[in-house]
Order: C-alpha cells, then sequence, then structure tokens
C-alpha cells in the first residue's frame, strides 16, 4: 500500500532526483544491509508504480536487486517469495 501512493515529489523533480532525496543518505548513514535494502525498495517501488515514472530496465534490476539482497540476508528459511519478486522484475 505505501507504494501505491501518488508521489508528490515528481512533480517538481525528475525520477532520478526523487530518488535521492527519498533515500537522504540512508547508504552513508551506517545503516545494516537489510536496513538500505529495504529503504531502496520502498522508494524505488514508490516512484516505479508512479504514472509520472517510465520504467527502465534500470530501474528493473535496482528492484530486484534490492529483492534479492533482502532474500540473501533474511534469517527464514523459506525466502521464495523474495525470490519470485526479484524474478518479477528481470
Amino acid at each position: 500500500y505505501l507504494s501505491s501512493a501518488p508521489c508528490r515529489l515528481l512533480y517538481e523533480q525528475s525520477p532520478q532526483e526523487a530518488y535521492t532525496t527519498l533515500l537522504g543518505g540512508v547508504e552513508s548513514a551506517g545503516r545494516t544491509v537489510f536496513a538500505v535494502a529495504t529503504a531502496k525498495l520502498l522508494a524505488l517501488l514508490w516512484l516505479y508504480n508512479d504514472p509520472l515514472t517510465e520504467h527502465t530496465r534500470r530501474w528493473d534490476g535496482e528492484i530486484q536487486e534490492c529483492f534479492n539482497r533482502l532474500a540473501h540476508n533474511s534469517r527464514l528459511l523459506d525466502v521464495s517469495p523474495l525470490q519470485q519478486a526479484a524474478a518479477a522484475f528481470a
């Protein structure tokens, strides 16, 4: 549900600028791999689902990578839903 709402940033910024704004330096804040992947995934899906964003292979690849990182770093035994989500963007 979070990623289905319109993103107001896209009215004033390009999708790449909005992505940078949404992340707000999350990678340099000493966060865990899981936290960074989750933040990136949420930002990417939010922008990806907005009608003002053009879908590109680059965005698909980044979303796929986030799902793969979450699967790789998960403590769950069954990560097939994450792998399936990643495959949807392959």
